[in-house]
């Protein structure tokens, strides 16, 4: 596996997002825990929340090729 960024580091990261009718947004958000292999796919993920409650609303999971920038905790 390549090199996951820790849990409270804040990234920005672009994705797809057709339910929404966004084709690509870009967001930023924390991330909550370590990688994960999706249950249904070959595939690795990341738990992300918001930054904090004001904050725009974030995705469950993201992936390592979803991440954009990160500035690690501390």
């Amino acid at each position: 596996m390549e090199t996951w960024p820790e849990p409270g580091t804040v990234v920005t990261f672009g994705m797809c997002d057709f339910r929404a009718g966004n084709p690509q947004f870009v967001g930023i958000g924390v991330i909550s825990g370590p990688p994960e292999r999706h249950p249904h796919g070959d595939w690795w993920r990341l738990p992300v929340v918001p930054l904090d409650e004001d904050a725009p609303a974030t995705p469950d999971w993201i992936t390592l090729g979803d991440i954009i920038d990160e500035l690690p905790p501390g």
